[in-house]
């Protein structure tokens, strides 16, 4: 997977320690207090895309304190499904295809396999 980083050139994704760290917690609610650009938005929004692209009917429901905080987020998941190729990898091998985006708003995010974010 590729990402923008801070000052928008796209570059491989690579996980920082903090990143690993909350990776390994296997709670179903975690309440993470952090600071600003440790990349949380980024992985939690390149999870939640894989849901939804490799299990079908998924549906993601993320919060933010304000509207536009809520259209970033949109806009992060947007950019990483942008940036990959349009064939997926996984655990069973390559897939043919990634799911098309059906519809993208600063409010919701559908896919042709009927999975949403």
């Amino acid at each position: 997977m590729r990402v923008p980083n801070p000052d928008g050139v796209v570059v491989p994704f690579k996980l920082r320690p903090v990143q690993v760290d909350l990776l390994g917690h296997k709670e179903p609610l975690l309440l993470v207090p952090k600071a600003r650009q440790l990349g949380f938005t980024t992985i939690g929004g390149a999870i939640d895309l894989a849901e939804c692209e490799l299990v079908p009917g998924t549906n993601v429901l993320f919060t933010a304190q304000k509207e536009e905080d809520a259209a970033r987020i949109a806009k992060i998941i947007t950019r990483l499904y942008d940036l990959q190729s349009d064939t997926l990898v996984g655990d069973d091998g390559k897939l043919p295809f990634k799911p098309k985006l059906v519809s993208s708003s600063t409010e919701q995010l559908v896919f042709s396999n009927y999975s949403q974010i």
